[in-house]
Protein backbone atom coordinates (compact mmCIF):
# COMPACT_ATOMS: atom_id res chain seq x y z
CA UNK A 1 0.00 0.00 0.00
CA UNK A 2 0.94 3.43 -0.73
CA UNK A 3 0.16 7.10 -0.23
CA UNK A 4 -0.39 9.42 -2.88
CA UNK A 5 0.72 13.54 -2.55
CA UNK A 6 0.10 15.84 -4.73
CA UNK A 7 1.73 19.01 -4.49
CA UNK A 8 0.37 22.14 -6.10
CA UNK A 9 -0.95 20.77 -8.84
CA UNK A 10 -2.61 23.08 -11.51
CA UNK A 11 -3.50 21.80 -15.32
CA UNK A 12 -4.34 24.40 -17.94
CA UNK A 13 -5.84 24.01 -21.50
CA UNK A 14 -4.76 27.02 -23.63
CA UNK A 15 -6.88 29.74 -21.52
CA UNK A 16 -8.95 27.90 -18.98
CA UNK A 17 -7.57 26.71 -15.67
CA UNK A 18 -8.93 23.24 -15.37
CA UNK A 19 -7.16 22.17 -11.88
CA UNK A 20 -5.96 24.85 -9.42
CA UNK A 21 -3.36 24.67 -6.69
CA UNK A 22 -4.43 20.71 -5.70
CA UNK A 23 -3.24 19.75 -2.07
CA UNK A 24 -3.60 16.18 -0.70
CA UNK A 25 -2.66 13.70 0.77
CA UNK A 26 -4.19 10.13 0.31
CA UNK A 27 -3.42 7.73 3.06
CA UNK A 28 -1.98 3.94 2.50
CA UNK A 29 -5.35 1.57 2.11
CA UNK A 30 -7.71 4.69 2.02
CA UNK A 31 -11.21 4.76 0.26
CA UNK A 32 -10.70 8.84 -1.13
CA UNK A 33 -13.32 10.17 -3.32
CA UNK A 34 -13.33 13.25 -5.82
CA UNK A 35 -16.74 14.86 -5.77
CA UNK A 36 -18.12 17.47 -7.50
CA UNK A 37 -20.45 18.80 -10.46
CA UNK A 38 -19.54 18.20 -14.18
CA UNK A 39 -16.42 20.49 -15.16
CA UNK A 40 -15.14 20.83 -11.81
CA UNK A 41 -11.83 19.16 -12.49
CA UNK A 42 -12.10 16.06 -10.55
CA UNK A 43 -11.62 13.15 -13.07
CA UNK A 44 -8.58 15.68 -15.13
CA UNK A 45 -7.06 15.35 -11.60
CA UNK A 46 -7.56 11.58 -11.41
CA UNK A 47 -6.56 11.55 -15.19
CA UNK A 48 -2.62 13.44 -13.95
CA UNK A 49 -2.56 10.82 -10.59
CA UNK A 50 -3.01 7.68 -13.76
CA UNK A 51 -0.58 9.46 -16.13
CA UNK A 52 -2.69 9.87 -19.03
CA UNK A 53 -2.08 14.11 -18.48
CA UNK A 54 0.69 16.19 -16.97
CA UNK A 55 0.22 18.90 -15.11
CA UNK A 56 1.22 22.26 -15.99
CA UNK A 57 2.60 22.83 -12.32
CA UNK A 58 2.78 20.84 -9.06
CA UNK A 59 4.02 17.35 -8.31
CA UNK A 60 2.75 13.90 -7.80
CA UNK A 61 3.99 11.57 -5.45
CA UNK A 62 3.28 7.63 -4.82
CA UNK A 63 5.00 7.02 -1.73
CA UNK A 64 8.72 8.34 -1.97
CA UNK A 65 8.57 8.22 -5.94
CA UNK A 66 7.91 11.24 -7.82
CA UNK A 67 5.94 9.86 -10.53
CA UNK A 68 4.70 13.29 -12.21
CA UNK A 69 5.55 12.85 -15.99
CA UNK A 70 5.67 8.89 -15.82
CA UNK A 71 3.91 7.07 -18.23
CA UNK A 72 0.97 5.17 -17.43
CA UNK A 73 2.18 1.67 -17.88
CA UNK A 74 4.93 2.44 -15.37
CA UNK A 75 3.24 3.93 -12.15
CA UNK A 76 1.26 0.19 -11.22
CA UNK A 77 -2.10 1.54 -11.04
CA UNK A 78 -4.84 -0.18 -12.14
CA UNK A 79 -7.55 1.43 -13.42
CA UNK A 80 -11.67 1.31 -14.17
CA UNK A 81 -13.45 3.88 -16.74
CA UNK A 82 -16.69 4.86 -17.03
CA UNK A 83 -17.25 3.28 -20.07
CA UNK A 84 -15.19 0.11 -18.82
CA UNK A 85 -13.59 0.42 -22.32
CA UNK A 86 -13.39 -3.74 -22.43
CA UNK A 87 -12.92 -5.84 -25.67
CA UNK A 88 -15.81 -6.65 -27.06
CA UNK A 89 -13.95 -9.40 -29.57
CA UNK A 90 -11.84 -11.12 -26.51
CA UNK A 91 -13.99 -13.31 -24.06
CA UNK A 92 -14.26 -12.23 -20.46
CA UNK A 93 -10.88 -14.23 -19.27
CA UNK A 94 -8.94 -12.47 -22.16
CA UNK A 95 -10.18 -8.91 -21.15
CA UNK A 96 -8.84 -9.82 -17.51
CA UNK A 97 -5.26 -11.29 -19.01
CA UNK A 98 -4.58 -8.56 -21.25
CA UNK A 99 -2.66 -6.35 -18.40
CA UNK A 100 -0.72 -9.66 -17.36
CA UNK A 101 0.03 -10.44 -20.98
CA UNK A 102 1.69 -7.47 -21.54
CA UNK A 103 4.01 -7.92 -18.78
CA UNK A 104 4.83 -11.39 -19.85
CA UNK A 105 3.45 -13.82 -17.36
CA UNK A 106 3.47 -17.11 -18.04
CA UNK A 107 0.24 -18.63 -19.34
CA UNK A 108 -0.11 -21.34 -15.60
CA UNK A 109 0.62 -18.05 -13.78
CA UNK A 110 -2.15 -16.24 -16.17
CA UNK A 111 -4.50 -18.87 -15.84
CA UNK A 112 -4.46 -18.79 -12.08
CA UNK A 113 -4.64 -15.21 -11.11
CA UNK A 114 -7.37 -14.39 -13.68
CA UNK A 115 -9.67 -17.18 -12.41
CA UNK A 116 -8.42 -15.59 -9.21
CA UNK A 117 -9.98 -12.15 -10.14
CA UNK A 118 -12.61 -13.46 -11.43
CA UNK A 119 -13.50 -15.15 -8.03
CA UNK A 120 -13.02 -12.03 -5.95
CA UNK A 121 -15.82 -9.94 -8.37
CA UNK A 122 -18.12 -12.84 -7.84
CA UNK A 123 -17.58 -13.99 -11.48
CA UNK A 124 -16.28 -17.83 -11.44
CA UNK A 125 -16.48 -19.59 -13.95
CA UNK A 126 -17.57 -17.05 -16.53
CA UNK A 127 -13.92 -16.76 -18.46
CA UNK A 128 -15.09 -18.46 -21.86
CA UNK A 129 -18.50 -15.54 -22.32
CA UNK A 130 -18.16 -12.87 -25.07
CA UNK A 131 -18.35 -9.35 -23.16
CA UNK A 132 -21.65 -8.99 -25.09
CA UNK A 133 -22.99 -12.06 -23.25
CA UNK A 134 -22.97 -10.10 -19.74
CA UNK A 135 -25.44 -7.80 -18.86
CA UNK A 136 -24.06 -4.39 -17.23
CA UNK A 137 -23.34 -4.79 -14.23
CA UNK A 138 -21.09 -7.85 -14.95
CA UNK A 139 -19.30 -6.29 -17.24
CA UNK A 140 -18.73 -3.76 -14.83
CA UNK A 141 -16.95 -6.64 -12.28
CA UNK A 142 -15.20 -7.43 -15.64
CA UNK A 143 -13.35 -4.13 -15.26
CA UNK A 144 -12.82 -4.46 -11.93
CA UNK A 145 -11.61 -7.96 -12.39
CA UNK A 146 -9.08 -6.64 -14.91
CA UNK A 147 -7.61 -3.74 -13.00
CA UNK A 148 -6.77 -5.71 -9.91
CA UNK A 149 -5.18 -8.93 -11.45
CA UNK A 150 -2.18 -6.66 -11.81
CA UNK A 151 -2.06 -6.75 -8.25
CA UNK A 152 -1.42 -2.85 -8.25
CA UNK A 153 -0.18 -0.45 -5.39
CA UNK A 154 -3.37 2.48 -6.22
CA UNK A 155 -7.01 1.47 -8.11
CA UNK A 156 -8.02 4.40 -9.93
CA UNK A 157 -12.15 4.24 -10.37
CA UNK A 158 -13.91 7.15 -12.94
CA UNK A 159 -17.61 6.82 -12.06
CA UNK A 160 -17.42 3.24 -12.57
CA UNK A 161 -20.91 3.20 -11.74
CA UNK A 162 -22.62 5.65 -13.82
CA UNK A 163 -24.00 3.25 -16.17
CA UNK A 164 -26.14 0.91 -13.96
CA UNK A 165 -29.34 1.12 -12.60
CA UNK A 166 -30.12 2.59 -9.20
CA UNK A 167 -30.02 -0.91 -7.77
CA UNK A 168 -27.43 -2.45 -9.42
CA UNK A 169 -25.30 0.49 -8.43
CA UNK A 170 -26.26 0.46 -4.75
CA UNK A 171 -25.31 -3.45 -5.25
CA UNK A 172 -22.41 -2.96 -6.62
CA UNK A 173 -20.95 -0.03 -4.66
CA UNK A 174 -21.21 -2.51 -1.35
CA UNK A 175 -19.24 -4.93 -3.16
CA UNK A 176 -16.21 -2.58 -4.41
CA UNK A 177 -15.89 -1.27 -0.74
CA UNK A 178 -16.02 -4.82 0.79
CA UNK A 179 -13.26 -5.95 -2.17
CA UNK A 180 -11.07 -2.34 -1.27
CA UNK A 181 -11.23 -3.28 2.53
CA UNK A 182 -10.23 -6.81 1.87
CA UNK A 183 -7.46 -6.35 -0.22
CA UNK A 184 -6.58 -2.86 1.95
CA UNK A 185 -5.54 -0.97 -1.46
CA UNK A 186 -5.25 2.55 -1.51
CA UNK A 187 -8.49 3.43 -4.06
CA UNK A 188 -9.28 6.91 -5.55
CA UNK A 189 -12.91 7.24 -6.49
CA UNK A 190 -14.41 9.72 -8.76
CA UNK A 191 -18.36 10.74 -8.73
CA UNK A 192 -20.88 13.34 -9.00
CA UNK A 193 -23.47 11.11 -6.91
CA UNK A 194 -23.41 12.74 -3.47
CA UNK A 195 -24.94 9.53 -1.78
CA UNK A 196 -22.75 6.93 -3.64
CA UNK A 197 -19.47 9.45 -1.84
CA UNK A 198 -20.95 9.16 1.23
CA UNK A 199 -21.47 5.80 1.19
CA UNK A 200 -18.26 4.57 0.22
CA UNK A 201 -15.58 7.04 1.32
CA UNK A 202 -12.97 7.27 4.20
CA UNK A 203 -12.32 10.76 3.15
CA UNK A 204 -14.04 13.11 0.55
CA UNK A 205 -12.48 15.74 -1.46
CA UNK A 206 -15.29 18.79 -2.89
CA UNK A 207 -14.14 20.36 -6.02
CA UNK A 208 -15.86 23.35 -7.79
CA UNK A 209 -14.26 25.06 -10.60
CA UNK A 210 -11.10 22.99 -10.24
CA UNK A 211 -10.81 24.29 -6.79
CA UNK A 212 -10.95 22.44 -3.82
CA UNK A 213 -13.43 23.29 -1.27
CA UNK A 214 -13.31 21.09 1.84
CA UNK A 215 -11.72 17.73 2.38
CA UNK A 216 -13.22 15.54 5.56
CA UNK A 217 -14.92 12.42 6.60
CA UNK A 218 -18.40 11.92 5.41
CA UNK A 219 -19.14 13.23 9.03
CA UNK A 220 -17.17 16.39 8.64
CA UNK A 221 -18.57 17.55 5.36
CA UNK A 222 -22.11 16.83 6.27
CA UNK A 223 -22.62 18.31 9.20
CA UNK A 224 -19.52 21.11 9.36
CA UNK A 225 -20.03 22.34 5.52
CA UNK A 226 -16.98 24.72 4.51
CA UNK A 227 -19.53 26.90 2.73
CA UNK A 228 -22.78 27.65 1.12
CA UNK A 229 -21.88 25.09 -1.72
CA UNK A 230 -20.34 22.57 0.61
CA UNK A 231 -23.66 22.57 2.58
CA UNK A 232 -26.15 22.51 -0.69
CA UNK A 233 -24.06 20.04 -2.80
CA UNK A 234 -23.91 17.62 -0.08
CA UNK A 235 -27.36 16.20 1.46
CA UNK A 236 -30.36 18.13 2.05
CA UNK A 237 -29.89 21.59 3.60
CA UNK A 238 -31.78 24.49 4.08
CA UNK A 239 -29.50 27.90 3.60
CA UNK A 240 -30.64 30.65 5.36
CA UNK A 241 -29.55 34.80 5.96
CA UNK A 242 -29.38 36.54 8.64
CA UNK A 243 -28.26 39.08 11.19
CA UNK A 244 -26.61 38.18 14.40
CA UNK A 245 -28.50 40.73 16.63
CA UNK A 246 -26.87 39.16 20.48
CA UNK A 247 -23.81 37.33 21.10
CA UNK A 248 -23.48 35.74 24.83
CA UNK A 249 -21.07 33.20 25.63
CA UNK A 250 -21.87 30.69 22.81
CA UNK A 251 -25.29 31.50 22.33
CA UNK A 252 -26.12 33.70 19.27
CA UNK A 253 -29.33 35.30 18.11
CA UNK A 254 -29.68 35.23 14.35
CA UNK A 255 -32.30 37.37 13.39
CA UNK A 256 -33.94 35.83 10.38
CA UNK A 257 -37.09 37.64 9.42
CA UNK A 258 -39.51 40.46 10.59
CA UNK A 259 -40.72 38.17 13.40
CA UNK A 260 -38.39 35.34 13.68
CA UNK A 261 -34.99 34.83 15.38
CA UNK A 262 -33.27 31.45 16.27
CA UNK A 263 -30.84 30.88 19.06
CA UNK A 264 -27.45 29.06 17.99
CA UNK A 265 -24.43 27.49 19.12
CA UNK A 266 -21.06 29.86 18.35
CA UNK A 267 -18.91 26.62 18.22
CA UNK A 268 -20.82 25.27 14.97
CA UNK A 269 -18.19 26.55 13.04
CA UNK A 270 -19.31 30.32 14.18
CA UNK A 271 -16.31 30.81 15.91
CA UNK A 272 -14.41 30.26 12.69
CA UNK A 273 -15.79 33.24 11.35
CA UNK A 274 -15.01 35.72 13.79
CA UNK A 275 -18.64 36.45 14.42
CA UNK A 276 -20.08 39.54 15.66
CA UNK A 277 -23.18 41.44 16.03
CA UNK A 278 -24.45 43.04 13.42
CA UNK A 279 -22.80 40.22 11.02
CA UNK A 280 -24.91 38.87 8.03
CA UNK A 281 -24.68 35.12 7.91
CA UNK A 282 -25.27 32.50 6.04
CA UNK A 283 -26.33 28.69 8.41
CA UNK A 284 -27.70 25.85 6.96
CA UNK A 285 -30.15 23.50 8.92
CA UNK A 286 -30.63 19.66 7.85
CA UNK A 287 -34.25 18.99 7.17
CA UNK A 288 -33.90 15.85 9.14
CA UNK A 289 -32.58 17.75 12.24
CA UNK A 290 -35.95 19.67 12.50
CA UNK A 291 -38.53 18.89 15.50
CA UNK A 292 -42.03 18.82 15.72
CA UNK A 293 -42.74 22.23 16.84
CA UNK A 294 -45.81 20.97 18.77
CA UNK A 295 -44.29 17.62 20.52
CA UNK A 296 -44.21 20.02 23.62
CA UNK A 297 -43.16 23.41 24.65
CA UNK A 298 -39.27 23.91 23.73
CA UNK A 299 -39.61 27.58 24.43
CA UNK A 300 -37.15 28.77 21.78
CA UNK A 301 -36.26 28.38 18.29
CA UNK A 302 -40.53 27.34 17.48
CA UNK A 303 -41.14 28.73 14.32
CA UNK A 304 -44.89 28.82 12.41
CA UNK A 305 -45.30 28.63 8.79
CA UNK A 306 -47.24 27.59 6.36
CA UNK A 307 -47.06 24.13 4.04
CA UNK A 308 -45.98 24.58 0.09
CA UNK A 309 -45.63 20.98 -0.86
CA UNK A 310 -45.84 17.57 1.16
CA UNK A 311 -44.72 14.27 -0.38
CA UNK A 312 -45.23 11.01 1.99
CA UNK A 313 -42.66 8.65 0.88
CA UNK A 314 -43.67 5.69 3.51
CA UNK A 315 -40.46 6.46 5.62
CA UNK A 316 -41.05 9.88 6.11
CA UNK A 317 -43.10 12.50 5.15
CA UNK A 318 -40.91 15.41 3.77
CA UNK A 319 -42.42 19.02 3.29
CA UNK A 320 -41.72 22.52 2.14
CA UNK A 321 -43.25 25.27 3.97
CA UNK A 322 -43.00 29.17 4.51
CA UNK A 323 -41.42 30.67 7.14
CA UNK A 324 -42.24 34.57 6.08
CA UNK A 325 -39.28 35.12 3.41
CA UNK A 326 -37.65 31.64 3.48
CA UNK A 327 -38.92 28.78 2.33
CA UNK A 328 -37.59 25.84 4.14
CA UNK A 329 -37.35 21.81 3.64
CA UNK A 330 -38.45 20.07 6.60
CA UNK A 331 -38.60 15.89 7.07
CA UNK A 332 -40.38 14.10 10.14
CA UNK A 333 -40.03 10.44 10.39
CA UNK A 334 -43.50 9.06 9.58
CA UNK A 335 -44.04 6.83 12.70
CA UNK A 336 -46.51 8.90 14.99
CA UNK A 337 -46.78 11.38 12.99
CA UNK A 338 -50.45 12.82 10.72
CA UNK A 339 -49.61 14.55 7.27
CA UNK A 340 -49.98 17.96 7.45
CA UNK A 341 -51.47 18.91 3.88
CA UNK A 342 -50.84 22.19 1.46
CA UNK A 343 -51.84 25.34 3.13
CA UNK A 344 -52.52 24.23 6.46
CA UNK A 345 -50.53 25.91 9.58
CA UNK A 346 -46.60 23.71 10.77
CA UNK A 347 -44.98 24.46 13.53
CA UNK A 348 -41.14 23.35 13.73
CA UNK A 349 -38.15 23.56 16.37
CA UNK A 350 -34.86 23.97 15.42
CA UNK A 351 -32.49 22.67 18.00
CA UNK A 352 -29.40 24.71 18.60
CA UNK A 353 -27.19 22.39 17.25
CA UNK A 354 -28.39 21.88 14.36
CA UNK A 355 -27.83 25.47 13.29
CA UNK A 356 -24.21 25.64 11.50
CA UNK A 357 -22.87 28.59 10.56
CA UNK A 358 -20.87 28.47 6.93
CA UNK A 359 -20.01 32.18 5.97
CA UNK A 360 -20.60 35.54 6.23
CA UNK A 361 -22.55 37.98 3.58
CA UNK A 362 -20.33 40.87 2.55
Amino acid sequence: MENVLLKDVRKIFKDFVAVNNVNIDIQPGEFFTFLGPSGCGKTTTLRMIAGFSFPTQGEIYFGDRNVTYLDPNKRNIGMVFQNYALFPHMTVAENVAFGLKIRKFSKKEIDFKVENALEKVNLPGLGKRKINELSGGQQQRVALARALVIEPEILLLDEPLSNLDAKLREETRKEIKKLQLDMGITTIYVTHDQGEAMAVSDRIMIMKKGEIQQIGTPLEIYNTPNNSFVASFIGENNIIEGTLAELEGKDVKIKISENNSLIGNIDNKGENLNLKVGDKVKFCVRPEGIKDGTEKDYGFNVLTGKVQLTEYTGMNIQYMAQFEGDLWKIIFISTGHSIINRGEEIKIHVPKDNIFFVEKVH
